[in-house]
């Protein structure tokens, strides 16, 4: 997750929160014996609160989309390629190709035309390092 992401959310729950108590404390008034510094602190707890479960659901609902992405995405791969995908989600990170097809009992031919199709679809890239490639998910299969 970005920083502006979560600095966005964060600005966005105090604002709220601080609207709501404004609206709050504006509609029902100041009690008599309740001073500005208590007003303060109610607000800070307001903000902090509001700011912190927003943040959370935030987080969990981002999660929860992402994993959905991911799922429907897999579902239109073939079920070699769902195979490669489940093996680099597994192994992280960059992966050498020749490692990857260590991992299997394809041809190299046959991984390589796997890795293409993938490619294509956007789901991994490769970057040529030495005698081989280096693969990755993209961001979207990585859950980013």
């Amino acid at each position: 997750m970005k920083a502006s992401e979560i600095l966005t959310v964060v600005l966005t729950a105090a604002i709220i929160s601080i609207l709501s108590g404004i609206i709050l404390f504006g509609a029902l008034g100041i009690a008599p014996g309740v001073g500005v510094q208590m007003i303060m602190r109610a607000f800070l707890v307001l903000i902090v609160i509001t700011t912190s479960i927003t943040l959370a659901f935030y987080i969990g609902f981002r999660k929860y989309v992402a994993e959905r992405a991911r799922g429907m995405a897999m579902m239109t791969l073939s079920e070699d390629e769902q195979r490669v995908v489940r093996k680099m989600i597994e192994m992280n990170e960059e992966v050498e190709q020749k490692e990857l097809w260590r991992q299997f009992d394809f041809s190299r031919s046959k991984l390589s035309a796997l890795l293409n199709n993938l490619e294509e679809k956007n789901v991994i890239t490769k970057r040529r390092f030495r005698r081989t490639n280096l693969l990755r998910l993209t961001d979207e299969f990585q859950g980013k």
